[in-house]
């Protein structure tokens, strides 16, 4: 559980410590490929943490370094990423599999919200759903992530691939604190 994030200032953000950005899992359904589409983000025009969709490929911004992930993005498709960021090293996940990115050069923490969905200087909005997020307050292991993805991996490959019940579509940039928990 996270004692420190304090209530929203606004409907969709939330101001976590920054270290605490990096460690956290999700499952996307991305509709479109192509351009830059932020999953979750805190970036305030200096590229501090994010995790998006860049093109067909997922990236992560860690203190003005782009990470680019050779997993490729599945439009249609519900899929589980992970990223977990030590305060030294940074390390990406989809569907249980690790992509090991290396050391990172530590950074003063951002004054810019934690954004779900989009970045909160730009825009960039992700197109398609975002479900089941959940934020840590400590480095998770390759074996919890994968705990976590085979946990619901059943129930991603049971619903129907527009099952929106449960979920967002933030390709207009709408709210999506509704069903947002931090865990």
């Amino acid at each position: 559980a996270l004692a420190d994030i304090p209530r929203p200032k606004e409907e969709n953000h939330f101001f976590p410590r920054m270290s605490v950005l990096a460690r956290f899992c999700a499952w996307i359904l991305p509709r479109k490929i192509g351009a830059k589409r932020q999953i979750l983000s805190s970036d305030n025009g200096d590229y501090k943490r994010s995790l998006l969709q860049l093109e067909d490929r997922f990236a992560v911004f860690t203190a003005g370094s782009l990470w680019e992930t050779s997993e490729r993005v599945d439009p249609g498709v519900w899929q589980h990423v992970a990223v977990v960021f030590d305060g030294t090293e940074v390390r990406f996940y989809k569907n249980g599999n690790e992509s090991y990115f290396g050391p990172i050069v530590p950074t003063e923490e951002p004054v810019a919200p934690l954004c779900i969905g989009r970045n909160p200087a730009f825009g960039e909005h992700f197109g398609g759903l975002i479900d089941e997020v959940e934020i840590y307050d400590r480095a998770l292991s390759a074996d919890e992530i994968a705990a976590i993805y085979e946990k619901l991996r059943a129930k991603a490959e049971a619903a129907p691939a527009e099952d929106t019940s449960n979920s967002h579509d933030l390709e207009n940039g709408c709210s999506p604190s509704e069903n947002v928990a931090v865990t």
